[in-house]
């Protein structure tokens, strides 16, 4: 709820929910209805909290899904480049038996598409 910035909202909707029902039948008609439309304002005000809650909470999942199916879209490219760029190289990596240069080959190719997506060079 901090991330949300809904803390108020949410401790009101929890202090609503601890307290316990009112005894309204030893009261006088009056006092009823006042006490009545006091209730019925808490519950329609915590109602409206808890749309709130829900509405920014379905906003954030959304937003959470957006940038994980972002990631893997990138993720993916970057994996289908890196595929293609080891498939179509001078030099044939059979030949090559150190697999720490295999490895800075693939580091190197990684941050040079990361550079060019990101138009540095």
């Amino acid at each position: 709820m901090e991330k949300l910035k809904l803390q108020s909202e949410w401790n009101e909707v929890e202090e609503f929910a601890k307290q316990s029902s009112e005894d309204l039948t030893n009261l006088k008609s009056e006092q009823y209805i006042s006490k009545r439309n006091e209730v019925i304002d808490s519950f329609i005000k915590i109602k409206t909290h808890i749309n709130k809650l829900r509405k920014e909470s379905i906003k954030l999942w959304d937003y959470g899904k957006h940038r994980l199916n972002a990631f893997k879209t990138s993720y993916e490219n970057v994996k289908s480049n890196l595929d293609t760029f080891l498939t179509l190289t001078l030099w044939p990596l059979k030949h090559i038996e150190n697999k720490a240069h295999i490895h800075s080959i693939w580091i190197f190719y990684f941050f040079l598409v990361i550079l060019v997506k990101h138009s540095i060079i």
